[in-house]
């Protein structure tokens, strides 16, 4: 299967820290992952962190912006 997630975060605050959880779940889970991150209250370094986990752990977990994502989709479909 496909499992999509998405975390929206409009103003700073706990986000970042909910990332962890987060791409350790989707990292367990078998298939293929998408993780789509929007709004502007994530701080840079946490999605640098979140895709640099993705590339260390699993190969099957892709980490975009929504904007990304749209691109990506564009392409893949």
């Amino acid at each position: 299967g496909l499992y999509i997630e998405v975390k929206w975060q409009a103003s700073s605050g706990s986000v970042d820290e909910k990332y962890v959880f987060t791409a350790l779940s989707l990292i367990g889970l078998p298939g293929d992952k998408v993780l789509i991150l929007d709004g502007s209250g994530y701080r840079p370094g946490a999605v640098k962190w979140l895709r640099k986990q993705a590339a260390k752990r699993s190969n099957r977990l892709k980490v975009f912006t929504l904007m990304e994502f749209y691109k990506w989709a564009k392409i893949a479909l």
